[in-house]
């Protein structure tokens, strides 16, 4: 067991958490995914000064720069939030924190040059998050789609070309922000279940044109929920 491999995917699960946290709060006006944001931010920046801590004691040795610029990333979030009430400010940091994980344990070197029954099982449930994870994307390119023909309609006052069979705008706004959230969660499961996967095996190449892809829908995702 690599502690160190296993503290990084813990901080990423809790940076990945609070950054869907934070932005259900900022979006939806809700304090208590606010603190509950806050919380996890706290949580991933003590877990990462754990790793940066050990990883000195052990090898003498600083922690990548991915690691360390996710620890001040976070340790800022708290203090902005705390001292300072900026909400924004984990919106924008604790995605970046993710994304700067999430290379870092891309590009890991592998501990096995094989793939185990338990990694092979962990790796069909990466396939299907990633599924479910890009099929939302068409989901909400269609959803998107209608929603700006039933708006241009309503706007140019083209009564006639309003279809019954088109939801109102109000629930194709409500459908597509559903379809995002669905999409975010998937797919933030299946970067962090592929990072570790990668981080366990020799069979990925580290930052392959699928993973950069993923990584910009999960950007997309995020970028459309905070600005929505």
């Amino acid at each position: 067991m690599n502690p160190y491999l296993y503290s990084t995917l813990t901080s990423l699960v809790a940076i990945s958490a609070a950054s869907m946290s934070l932005i259900f709060s900022f979006q939806r006006n809700k304090e208590i995914f606010s603190k509950m944001g806050v919380l996890l931010s706290a949580i991933a920046c003590l877990t990462l000064l754990t790793e940066i801590v050990r990883s000195y004691v052990d090898m003498g040795a600083l922690s990548s720069t991915s690691v360390l610029l996710a620890f001040i990333l976070c340790a800022m979030t708290v203090a902005a939030h705390l001292t300072l009430d900026l909400k924004l400010f984990g919106v924008l940091t604790m995605p970046l924190s993710m994304l700067l994980l999430l290379v870092d344990l891309f590009r890991t070197p592998a501990t096995t040059t094989g793939v185990m029954e338990p990694l092979l099982l962990f790796k069909n449930f990466h396939i299907m998050a990633a599924i479910f994870g890009q099929a939302s994307v068409i989901a909400a390119f269609s959803i998107s789609l209608m929603y700006l023909w039933q708006y241009r309609n309503l706007k140019k006052k083209l009564i006639s070309q309003l279809s019954d069979r088109v939801p109102a705008l109000d629930k194709l706004s409500r459908l597509l922000n559903v379809t995002l959230w669905v999409g975010l969660v998937f797919l933030t499961v299946a970067l962090i279940s592929g990072a570790y996967y990668s981080s366990m095996t020799k069979i990925t190449a580290g930052l392959e044109l699928k993973v950069v892809w993923a990584i910009c829908v999960w950007a997309w995702y995020t970028a459309i929920l905070v600005l929505k």
